[in-house]
């Protein structure tokens, strides 16, 4: 029916398609595919040894914004995305997303999954590796940062070390 949901969005996303085609055009790049950051995510997760076969919550910060990823087994089942209300590096930080990974854990065990064993961040400022320590306290699980890879391989000639946390949706985008 051209009354669908589904119908009415097609326009404005081949708008915004076409935008960000014109856009990597200019700079000499052909876009070939667009994909979301969930099948980004379920591709660069399938590719951590560390995370195989392990039911854990993954997080990714990106400024202000959140997305939390619930895996059982290293498949995805879940996903939330979220504004941080509190201010990045403070201690207020560690209690809010403790609560959304508390949350993540409390569904998993509302749906009879295995527990989640661990939770994983991307994305963390320098000022705030004390966080894992504070949520693992506050939930009683191991809270890492994430594990690198063999499956990335970067050029040694980068300024800074590459974080995978830092940009972890365009690695897993790569690897499709």
């Amino acid at each position: 029916k051209a009354d669908s949901k589904a119908e009415k969005f097609r326009p404005a996303e081949r708008r915004l398609m076409d935008g960000y085609a014109e856009l990597f055009s200019r700079v000499g790049v052909r876009l070939l595919s667009a994909d979301i950051s969930i099948n980004s995510a379920n591709r660069l997760t399938r590719q951590l040894p560390e995370m195989s076969g392990k039911t854990y919550v993954l997080a990714i910060l990106d400024g202000t914004q959140a997305v939390m990823m619930l895996y059982d087994h290293n498949r995805y089942v879940y996903s939330n995305r979220f504004r941080l209300m509190a201010e990045r590096g403070s201690d207020t930080l560690a209690a809010e997303l403790a609560g959304h990974v508390s949350s993540l854990i409390q569904f998993n065990r509302s749906q009879r999954k295995e527990p989640v064993q661990t939770a994983y961040f991307g994305g963390l400022h320098e000022n705030e590796s004390f966080l894992c320590d504070r949520i693992s306290a506050q939930l009683g699980i191991p809270t890492l940062g994430l594990p690198s890879s063999a499956a990335v391989v970067t050029d040694r000639r980068l300024s800074e070390p590459f974080s995978l946390g830092d940009y972890f949706f365009a690695t897993g985008g790569l690897l499709g």
